[in-house]
This record gives structure tokens, sequence and C-alpha cells, in this order.
């Protein structure tokens, strides 16, 4: 493990390299009674056993020659009266949550003079004083609930305040404002806001001084809120020999040569029948083919495997806009915007369907992104734009529009069409006509005359990796201000609820593995799953460390290739206040991402300041990494929803010359309780090290938490359906 600077109470570091495969000593594994983790209590979930590690007797000094990918994670342990912050936060972190070490906590807490607080497990509504606390030993806590972005809400709130032991304290219903709980012995509580449609929403706090007061403010989302839905499932990477036969598919589309094609693709779909490339491609011969039914089965097909594949779902909207179903060709290009909102295509046909719906203003605003984002491949978007402008009385705006399409010399239909508008606006202006009169000139484009395109290819691969996030900035709304001092601190906030969440749930950890070229296909690959758990101990006073077990144990040897990468969803500590001044930050502006507003936020490591989220360590060596990237928050709830980094430069003296990771988090539900975490929901990782070029995927499913006196199933996050359009 690589640590970092000692004045930070929770800093961050990665480190990787390759690896001996024979002379990798193993730590244990986390220690849980008869060699099992914690089972259930009132529960009926089947828990899964994980082997317990078995300590080699290699010399330590090993571990160092071994480089890894990891994490530690610190954390300031309360800095009360002596001792006793410190006990109490190790018995809810660690005593509670693993059985066996109960006693030995107790005996500490006996041995130091101090009883221990069980009281508090027990509390009930009588407010009377809790066991070992004197009778002034109490605090406060006030509660206000909102919705998101701090509107009012439509219903009252009730709001619970429950001991670590989920029994009831005390209750309150809040209305405007905020509500106070007055005399609450010192301890920890769980509060909980409930809200008819909304999500119920929780926090911890606690009580650790007298006449200590908490505040907590819940921000509730509506059910309805599109950051409620789970992070849709990505298709898994294709096999070398699928991906090959996908490729040469591709390329003799390409070059029209669709018979060769459709024998390509059609080997490709026997190796990977649910690949939505696959069966876009499929999709696409057939709409070649003159044959638009068959084109339009494998294209839903596609989407009904994975409901975010884009193309797909631009080749569905277009298909259905110029049957005239504008209301199932709107639901197609808004997922398809939702998904990849840099797609040019996608927003021009978009604003087709907003002009002929009279949605003027939208069709403008899809139009210019259009422009902005096809350039000249984009002309027809101009000749939405002058519509919809001209549709609002705007005529200049509409003239400087036609004049800018007909110098882009588009196709001469196109042509023609600007000029019969220009025509058409300089006899209004002579003739003075009204804004009505204006629009009734203006017969609108029925569906039939909609240049309709050929379905879009990918392009063929480039690159090994995506490209670097300062390549092209996503677009932001016009004219909305974003205030990072006021959002930062809600942030913070948010990405410490996360790092508390990292010793409560273990999960299924899905690695997908493959050694690219210089294009990115890939020669070799391979695909393991581990049963994933994070564990937190002290290293030290006063210092936690967090510990990555795969299958119960911290051996390196389970990755492939060589490379060990460990902590990667960890990336979003970056957020975290003890790092508020190792990066440069600005706010882009207000973005989107799944259909979520989102602050764009771009960061960059400080020149002054060691880079300490991510090192490589090559035999011993420990190579820091500066890190640059962008990530998204949602606007309403805070929550960050993806981040990608890349490297500032190369450092050659480790041989690392390109990295690239991308990682979407997402909300995590319980089954029987309304307990929301915000965890990682995949990544894809890419790095060229030591001259191998590695692109990695981790997806995690199956969650389980670990709470203070039970065990919840979360399971698999429902994926959605393919919604209709």
């Amino acid at each position: 493990m690589s640590t970092t600077r000692s004045k930070l109470p929770l800093p961050i570091a990665f480190s990787v390299a390759l690896y001996p495969t024979l002379l990798r000593p193993e730590k244990p594994g986390p220690s849980f009674p008869g060699g099992r983790r914690p089972s259930p209590s009132a529960s009926s979930v089947t828990r899964r056993e994980n082997p317990q590690a078995i300590p080699l007797a290699f010399p330590a000094a090993e571990f160092h020659t071994t480089p890894t990918f990891s994490f530690f994670a610190r954390k300031n342990l309360a800095d009360t009266e002596p001792y006793s912050g410190f006990l109490w936060q190790m018995w809810n972190r660690n005593c509670r949550r693993i059985p066996s070490l109960g006693l030995a906590c107790i005996c500490a807490l006996i041995f130091l003079g101090m009883p221990a607080p069980f009281g508090i497990l027990a509390r009930t509504l009588t407010n009377e004083p809790v066991s070992g606390f004197g009778g002034d030993d109490f605090g406060s806590i006030v509660v206000g609930v909102h919705g998101a972005g701090g509107a009012a809400l439509d219903a009252m709130a009730i709001v619970n305040v429950y001991t670590q032991s989920h029994e009831l304290y005390s209750s309150a219903t809040v209305g405007p404002g905020s509500t106070r709980f007055d005399g609450v012995p010192l301890g920890t509580y769980v509060v909980e806001a409930n809200v008819p449609g909304y999500f119920p929403a929780q926090e911890q706090i606690e009580l650790i001084m007298r006449n200590d007061q908490q505040q907590v403010s819940f921000g509730l989302r509506l059910l309805s809120d599109p950051s409620s839905r789970p992070v849709s499932t990505k298709p898994p990477l294709l096999a070398p020999k699928a991906q090959r036969e996908l490729l040469k598919g591709l390329e003799e589309l390409r070059a029209n040569h669709r018979e060769e094609a459709q024998k390509h693709l059609q080997n490709a779909a026997r190796l990977a029948p649910s690949n939505p490339e696959v069966n876009y491609l499929l999709g696409v011969v057939a709409w070649q083919s003159a044959d638009p039914s068959s084109a339009i089965k494998y294209w839903q097909k596609a989407i009904s495997f994975f409901p975010e594949h884009v193309l797909s779902l631009v080749a569905l909207g277009e298909t259905t806009l110029t049957q005239g179903d504008l209301g199932a060709a709107k639901g197609y290009l808004d997922r398809a915007v939702a998904a990849n909102p840099l797609l040019w295509r996608a927003h021009e046909l978009l604003a087709h369907v907003c002009l002929q719906q009279g949605m003027y203003l939208d069709a403008q605003h899809e139009a210019e992104r259009a422009v902005e984002l096809g350039k000249k491949e984009a002309n027809e978007s101009r000749l939405v734009l002058a519509k919809a402008f001209i549709a609002q009385s705007k005529r200049i705006e509409a003239t400087t529009a036609l004049h800018a399409l007909l110098e882009q010399k588009p196709p001469e239909d196109l042509a023609v069409s600007a000029r019969g508008l220009l025509d058409e606006l300089a006899r209004m202006s002579r003739e003075s006509a009204t804004s009505s009169s204006a629009l009734a000139a203006l017969p609108l484009a029925p569906a039939a005359t909609i240049h309709v395109l050929q379905p879009l290819l990918p392009p063929l691969a480039v690159g090994w990796k995506p490209p670097d996030v300062d390549e092209r900035v996503p677009s932001v709304e016009d004219n909305v201000p974003c205030r990072l001092d006021e959002i930062l601190p809600k942030i913070h906030r948010n990405v410490v609820l996360f790092a508390r969440s990292l010793d409560r749930y273990t999960a299924t950890e899905n690695l997908e593995n493959q050694v690219v070229d210089e294009h990115g296909t890939a020669t070799r690959s391979r695909n393991l799953t581990f049963d994933y758990l994070v564990s937190m101990r002290e290293i030290r006073p006063g210092i936690l460390n967090v510990d990555e077990y795969r299958n119960g144990s911290l051996s390196l040897d389970v990755f492939p290739d060589g490379l060990a990468t460990t902590g990667l969803p960890a990336v979003i500590l970056i957020f975290h206040p003890v790092h508020v001044d190792d990066f440069e930050m600005s706010c882009e502006g207000l973005g989107s991402w799944r259909g979520i507003p989102a602050w764009q936020i771009h960061f960059r490591q400080s020149d002054n300041r060691e880079a300490s989220m991510r090192t490589y360590r090559v035999h011993g060596t420990i190579h820091p990494v500066p890190l640059k990237g962008r990530a998204w928050v949602s606007r309403d709830s805070l929550q960050v929803v993806r981040i990608e980094t890349d490297l500032i430069h190369a450092v050659p003296e480790a041989r690392l010359f390109g990295e690239h990771q991308e990682i979407d988090y997402g909300p995590v539900r319980f089954a029987s309780k309304p307990v929301e975490l915000w965890l990682p929901a995949s990544t894809d990782f890419y790095t060229e090290f030591r001259g191998m070029r590695i692109r990695r995927r981790l997806s995690y499913a199956n969650y389980l938490l670990f709470s203070t006196d039970e065990t919840q199933k979360i399971g698999k996050p429902a994926q959605p359906h393919a919604a209709a359009p």
C-alpha cells in the first residue's frame, strides 16, 4: 500500500505496476466467526461465503517488490474527552459490525474505567437519561426538509429519529422551515425524512459532547427524478474473435459490400447475440437492402438488451419521424440525446420534431446545438433553425441563418428552399406583414419532405482509448450561472457520506480485461468475478485503512496480465474536503448526463501540491501521477454521477505513456428498508504501461449492506425496460 501526506485525514492514493505471480505474499482476509462473513440476524437472505485467506510467511519487504493499485482512507477520530470519543467511534465502526470484536471493545472500555454506553441502544420514547451519561449530557438535533434545489414541498414531512438499535426515539411532522429535537441524550442516531411522492432520506448523526447541536438538511427527490434510475448496464466487452468479425463487417459496410458485411456480422451475432453494436449494424444492412421492417426489428432488439444504445435510438427516431409518428420519434430522440448529448444528428432530428409540434423555442435550441456539433454536416439544421426563427417572428435571425446555409454550398434542394424562404421574408418585409401572416406564409415541412439519411455508422477505431477530456467540452446551457463556492460544500458533504459507506457494503465485482493494440482491437481477453468486500481497520492510532478483499483475500495474483487495479471507484474522493486545495476546479456550466441536469466541473492537479490521488509503484518505487478530469454532479441532489480522468502528462520513468478512466455512480436502494447509498456502478480504465495497452472494466451488482444489527440485501439493481417512446 502506498501512503500519502500525513497531515491529511482522508487521502486517497493509487499505485500500479506489473507483479510476479508466484512470489506474492498474502495478507489474511477479514476474520469472521467460523471463517464466515456475518449472517443476517433477521433476514432470510443467503450470504456468500468467502474462503479465508491463508497468511504466508514471506518477508514483509517483498510487498514492495510487487506493484499495487490501491488506496488508503484516513479518518480523524473524535477529538473529545481522552479516549472516550475514539472508543465510541471504534465501537460503532468495528465492534458492532464484526461480532467477534465486541468482547475486546467491551474489555477496553472497562479497562479504561469508562462505562460502555449501552443505554443508548435501548432508548425509548420516555426521554429518560441514557445510562452511562450524566443527566445534563444532552444535545439537540435540528432537521429541515425541502425539495431538490431548495424548492418547497407540496406535502408535510414525517421526521423520525432512531437509535443505533433502530428503535424509534422521537417523531415530528415538519412543514415549511425546520423542526428541533431538544434534550437528546448523547450518542449516535439515524434521522429519517418521509414525504409522499418523494424518495425517503436518512442520515446518521452523532452527539458527542454536552450541548452539542447537529443540523440535518434533507433535499428530497421526486420518485420521477431521472437521477433515481439505476445506472444502465453496459454491454460486455466483445471477445477478440467476435470483435474481429464486427470490425470486418463494419469495414465491408463502409465499402458498400453488403453481402460480405452481412456474413461477418452474422458470425459476430452467433458469438454475441445480445451485443447492441452487432444488432445495430445488422439493422443497417437490412435498411440498405430495402428491408425497413427487419431493420426496425434489429434496432428494437438492440435497445431491448441495452436501452441507452444511442445509434439504435437515433435510427428508430428517424424512422418513426418519417412515418409521421411525432410522439414516438420524440421519445426515442430524447433518450438518444440523454445518452449521448454530443451526437449532432440526434439534435437535428429532435429539432424537426419540435418544429412540427409547434415547440419553436425548443426547435431553435436543438437546431443551434446540431449546428454547433455537426458544423458543415448539419446544413439541414440551419434550415430548421431559420424556420424556428420565422415562427417566432425573428426575421433578422432567420435571414442570418439562411445566408449562413447558402455560404456552405448545400445540396441543391436545400439551397432552393433557403432562397425561397429569403424571397418570402423580403416580400413580407416590404409589405410590413404581421407576425401572424408571416407564420401563415411558412407551411411547416411535413415529415415526408425530411431528408432521410443513411443510418449512422460507428467510426472505425482510431485509438485505443477515448479522447482526452480537454479535446472537447460538452455543451452547457446558456445564461445559467454556476456558483462553485456554493455547490462545492454540498458536494463535499455527499462525498464524506460516500466515504463512510465504504465499510458498509459488499458486492459482486465483475472484471473484464483486454490487452489491445494501438487501434483498440483486443488481442486477448479474460473475465473474472469476485466476491468484493470493503474492510476498514486501524493501522495506527487515529488512522483507519480501507482494504479491498476479493474472494476473502488481499492477494494481487487474482488480477490478469500482472496488473493489479484496486481502489478505482474511490476517485470520487477528489471531492472530499481534505483535497480542497489539491485541485484547481472550475465550473463549466449546467450540462446533462443520462438525462440528469448536471453541473460540469473541470479539475486539475494543482502545480504547487504533490499528486496524491494516484501513484504508480514499480519495484518499490512510487511515482506520483497528476490527474485532470471532468465530473458531472446532479444539479438537484449534488451527487457525483460521473467522472472522467486523464493524465496531465506522461510519466516516462514509470513507463506510463497514457491513461484514461470513466466511472459512473448511481443510487442503490435496499429491498426492505428505505436506505439509499450512492455507490459506484461501473468503471472503464485504460492504461499504456510498460509496453502494454490494457482496457479493464469493473462493474458491481448484488450489493449487500453491513448494518449495525442486521444485513440487508439490495440485489442486482433492476434495469429499466425499453421504455415505450
